[in-house]
């Protein structure tokens, strides 16, 4: 998600962000110990915010450039067979200076 979320920058397109998460993903410890995640999303790596949630979608194909005052949540379900599963989302607002990530959550892995 740290990855995606940095480059929820004014200019860049939300399929650059979407398979710029893919190469993070695949690069992972969890990737390497467990091969790639089945994801539960379809591919997809979040959604547009606004009243509701939907288009656009953070995924590979998606030429949408990214502007100030969009918002998305930028999130990834992954079933580990065997184990369960995990999901996590940023809730991000678009500024001229780049994200503003608005979850309430602490990031307790930092880097």
């Amino acid at each position: 998600m740290r990855a995606g979320t940095e480059l929820l920058r004014p200019g860049e397109t939300l399929g650059a962000v979407a398979r710029r998460c893919e190469e993070v993903l695949d690069a992972s410890t969890y990737a390497r110990r467990r091969g790639p995640s089945r994801d539960m999303m379809g591919g997809t790596w979040g959604h547009s915010l606004g009243l509701d949630w939907g288009a656009p979608w953070i995924e590979g194909a998606c030429s949408t450039v990214i502007r100030p005052g969009m918002c998305f949540a930028i999130e990834r379900r992954i079933e580990a067979p065997g184990i369960g599963g995990a999901n996590y989302e940023n809730d991000v607002i678009v500024t001229d200076a780049g994200p503003e990530i608005v979850t309430p959550a602490p990031d307790r892995y930092g880097e």
